[in-house]
């Protein structure tokens, strides 16, 4: 069983990735995983996550992996815009197994 941390969360409101775990840094070449996700609301009105795809990226930094994932996600949804399709996306690392 593997875990994973979250290091930054897009939404429909921030197209781009704004934030970064601390230390982390843009260019820094790191395994992550960007997971994009639809809310669904459950029948107690609670929203829950449904992941849509999860694009791995290794050896890229972190925000040429945020951009190549969302060209894969659009190109595989048939949307121009990736927000059409979800409601956003987390960009993952990896934990190691210990």
């Amino acid at each position: 069983m593997t875990s994973s941390s979250t290091l930054q969360m897009g939404t429909r409101a921030v197209a781009s990735a704004a934030t970064h775990a601390a230390g982390e840094s843009a260019s820094a070449a790191a395994s992550v995983e960007v997971v994009f996700y639809k809310e669904i609301l459950d029948h107690r009105g609670f929203a829950h996550r449904c992941e849509l795809m999860r694009v791995p990226n290794e050896g890229a930094g972190v925000e040429e992996a945020i951009a190549g994932a969302v060209h894969e996600f659009e190109t595989a949804q048939r949307v121009s815009n990736w927000s059409i399709a979800a409601d956003g996306y987390e960009v993952q690392k990896p934990r190691p197994i210990v």
